[in-house]
């Protein structure tokens, strides 16, 4: 508890961080938390006024932008599925191809190599098909074009071109800078 202590006085320079200021359970007291929820600012208080509540953007799209979205993500969704059994028909079709030893080495290595290319793109394909999926159900629960970093609506223009974004422009760019 004494992180909390510490805290609680940073918020209220005058409250007192002694061993009078705690329980004996080693809680905080409820004075020094009162007095921390009194140093919060007042401008807090103004974000739910009715005045600002009308100009704060929309939080979802309406019912008829998700159905488009849905019709996006379920196209897209259909065509990475057919790519994706067509790439694990030609992956059985390889393993159940000719294995006899009259094969040279190169040319057995180049099959394995095509094999490893297939195996990657069907990976990556899953997890799109993974994401689209995703997508879909946060269009049904009505979740879907909010930026899970800032809150605010993805722009239309990019959920239509990467319809199973979960971030806005600016989260994405901001979490790349911090990877860099």
């Amino acid at each position: 508890m004494v992180g909390m202590r510490s805290w609680l006085v940073a918020l209220e320079p005058n409250a007192r961080a002694d061993t009078n200021a705690e329980c004996p359970s080693g809680m905080i007291d409820r004075r020094m938390i009162r007095k921390a929820l009194l140093v919060i600012p007042k401008a807090m208080k103004t974000l739910t006024t009715p005045d600002s509540i009308q100009t704060l953007a929309p939080m979802r799209y309406t019912d008829s932008e998700l159905q488009e979205f849905l019709s996006v993500i379920q196209g897209k969704l259909n065509r990475a599925r057919q790519e994706f059994a067509g790439i694990i028909s030609m992956l059985m079709d390889a393993d159940n191809g000719d294995r006899s030893a009259a094969k040279g080495m190169m040319e057995a290595n180049v099959e394995f190599n095509e094999r490893e290319e297939l195996a990657g793109v069907a990976q990556r394909l899953e997890k799109f098909i993974g994401q689209l999926e995703a997508a879909e159900h946060r269009v049904r629960t009505k979740t879907y074009g909010v930026c899970i970093v800032t809150g605010k609506l993805i722009p239309k223009e990019r959920l239509l071109l990467v319809p199973h974004t979960t971030q806005c422009v600016e989260a994405k760019e901001g979490s790349a800078r911090m990877r860099a």
